[in-house]
């Protein structure tokens, strides 16, 4: 299953500096009414560019990239693609 997060809406704007803007987006995964997952993604955006910078699953940071940070522990195939 791939699952794509919607990020840079306006209503997501953190903050607005000019051409670079930051915001946070979070998606419910609900695979049914007893199984939903939370993907909340920081986000940056510039003219020409729009990079997912932090993103964490049900409240667990699982994607840094200042940190290097790529994936949860113990769960296979959890990747964030740029």
């Amino acid at each position: 299953m791939v699952v794509s997060a919607n990020v840079g809406y306006q209503g997501d704007i953190i903050t607005d500096q000019g051409e670079v803007k930051t915001g946070q987006s979070t998606a419910r995964l609900e695979l049914d009414k007893n199984l939903i997952d939370t993907i909340k993604t920081e986000w940056e955006s510039g003219k020409q560019y729009l990079r997912i910078t932090k993103a964490w699953y049900n409240g667990e940071l699982v994607y840094d990239i200042k940190n290097k940070l790529n994936g949860l522990k113990n769960a296979h195939g959890f990747v964030i693609i740029k």
